[in-house]
């Protein structure tokens, strides 16, 4: 699966960064999101700094001109999965492993469209990245499963 850290500018404060998207692998250029379908977003990372206030996990949309953010910000420490791991008063330990999970829908809505999706956890307060990474994915139409009627005619 393509994917790259946002921005030249950006400094991330985090190593050993793996990101793993459902139904998206190397095989893809672009990850493909179908509209009336829900994904899940894990990363597994290591904070090179510590994060001791609310940190926020957040999800947007990239083109050429403008960002849009997809939800608005939810706590990062709700997402840790490993009961091992612990956010400490929201925040992350410089040094422990951590795993994140989220999950978002893809609307019907939705266009058909190719853009940049943007994952981020961010402090607070600083703005500063603990963990940024920008997938390319291209929206598509519903897979459609044959009626019956379709596979007796094969």
């Amino acid at each position: 699966m393509p994917y790259f850290v946002a921005g030249q500018n950006a400094t991330v404060f985090s190593k050993n960064v793996q990101m793993e998207v459902s139904d998206c692998n190397s095989e893809h250029e672009r990850c493909p999101l179908y509209q009336g379908t829900v994904h899940k977003v894990t990363f597994h990372f290591e904070p090179t700094k510590d994060f001791p206030s609310n940190t926020d996990f957040r999800v947007h949309g990239v083109f050429p001109k403008f960002t849009v953010p997809y939800r608005g910000r939810a706590p990062a420490c709700a997402g840790i999965v490993d009961e091992e791991e612990t956010c400490n008063n929201g925040g992350f330990v410089t040094s422990q492993q951590y795993k994140h999970e989220s999950t978002f829908a893809v609307s019907n809505t939705y266009p058909k469209i190719k853009l940049t999706v943007r994952f981020s956890i961010t402090d607070r307060k600083t703005k500063e990245y603990l963990l940024c990474r920008e997938v390319p994915v291209e929206i598509m139409a519903p897979l459609t499963t044959p009626s019956p009627q379709e596979n007796e005619a094969k």
